[in-house]
């Protein structure tokens, strides 16, 4: 049975901060006829001190946290056409980290759509984050969408790719594919060739090969592009292809793995109007 998305959690925090994010997940869900699922976590936090202070009580931050989800909830319905069988929402104490993480496997999630820090990019401030900590351990894909990002219809999608073998790529590339089908997008696969004589060695062959068969099925243009930085390399294929959203398999022991989990994460300045889809292995 072909892979579906059927389930979007929106981890929320009830700013401002993470609204286009909503707008990402509400314009993907309206394309795939996903349910939508609002999720805050909360901890009280312990105050030690030699004078009196006043805390509000567990009831009363619930009831808070509850007044704040209804009214998102309503927006989202509202923004979905009416439909409130569509949308839920929940909320729990504890650290976000570890919460979304949890909460995902247990709403079977298929997609996380979350805000991120900076002024449109990612960056430094990205670094240790809420958002990076979950593309480190989601069940799931994830999408980061940038807090200045204004939302458009994804239609070109950046599949960032080292030729490097994926464990099982059928079923890591299933619900990637239901997603590009839903949203009738095309897929740059894309190589950033760090050494202008570079070609493809044979087990790097045989991974594109592997790579093209496990994508069978949906638009897609295989690309490489020269250039001694693959973060700038990136940024100027996402700028000259109006790229709309770039993906990354981030896989262990390879470039990406440390591009998206590792030490490389620091010094990403992908450009804001490009949110990251991370896709898990």
């Amino acid at each position: 049975m072909e892979a579906t998305i059927q389930t979007i959690l929106i981890p929320t925090d009830l700013s401002d901060q993470g609204a286009n994010a909503v707008e990402y997940a509400v314009g993907i869900a309206k394309k795939t006829n996903a349910k939508i699922v609002l999720y805050h976590t909360y901890h009280l936090p312990t105050i030690v001190t030699d004078v009196t202070v006043v805390m509000p009580s567990l009831d009363d931050v619930e009831n808070g946290i509850r007044e704040g989800m209804e009214v998102l909830r309503a927006d989202v319905i509202r923004r979905l056409g009416g439909d409130t069988s569509r949308v839920s929402y929940d909320f729990n104490p504890g650290f976000p980290k570890e919460e979304i993480i949890e909460f995902a496997k247990e709403c079977s999630a298929d997609l996380i759509v979350m805000g991120m820090q900076g002024s449109g990019f990612i960056n430094e401030y990205l670094f240790g984050s809420v958002t990076v900590s979950v593309m480190r351990n989601s069940p799931c894909m994830v999408l980061a969408v940038g807090n200045q990002t204004k939302y458009k219809e994804i239609k070109h999608i950046t599949l960032a790719c080292d030729y490097r073998t994926i464990p099982h790529p059928e079923k890591v590339f299933a619900p990637f594919k239901s997603l590009v089908k839903s949203l009738d997008a095309h897929v740059y696969i894309l190589h950033i060739a760090t050494n202008p004589a570079e070609v493809p060695n044979p087990d790097q062959a045989a991974a594109g090969v592997v790579l093209d068969h496990a994508l069978e099925g949906i638009s897609r243009t295989f690309h490489q592009y020269q250039d001694s930085d693959v973060v700038h390399g990136l940024n100027e294929f996402i700028d000259k292809y109006s790229i709309d959203v770039l993906t990354m398999v981030p896989h262990e022991h390879t470039f990406l793995h440390n591009l998206v989990v590792g030490s490389e994460t620091k010094r990403m300045a992908f450009h804001g109007n490009a949110p990251m889809l991370i896709i898990p292995t």
